[in-house]
């Protein structure tokens, strides 16, 4: 491998998003949003239309620069949320202006009882 073809795969390298780690702290990606989420919220929101309301609950999260990942689960009515320091008020206000009513999810909504736990009765 010439010298040539390493110069012009680490500037490769180095072009790639999310690898500018020359100007950004580990665990951060350009622009300063953080990479790895710290912190899960899953939340119930109220949607109706599986072929639209799925996208346009994951556009209106996306928005806040806190978060990180969002994974809609049309049929159980639950939407988790990925990100840094997310505050639940946030996400409901932005889930609001959408249109879409929310709040944090039951326990028994996210896993119902009897159910993936050890030692339950079948």
């Amino acid at each position: 491998m010439s010298t040539r073809q390493v110069e012009v795969g680490i500037m490769l390298l180095w072009l790639l998003p999310g690898t500018a780690w020359a100007s950004t702290s580990p665990g951060q990606a350009a622009g300063g949003r953080e990479r790895v989420p710290t912190e899960t919220i899953t939340l119930r929101v109220e949607m109706r239309d599986p072929g639209k309301c799925p996208l346009a609950v994951e556009q209106a999260l996306k928005k806040l620069p806190e978060v990180v990942a969002v994974e809609v689960k049309f049929e159980k009515k639950l939407v988790v949320v990925q990100g840094n320091r997310v505050k639940v008020e946030a996400l409901v206000k932005a889930l609001q202006e959408a249109g879409y009513a929310a709040r944090v999810a039951r326990p028994e909504e996210i896993e119902p009882r009897g159910k993936g736990r050890e030692g339950t009765a079948k």
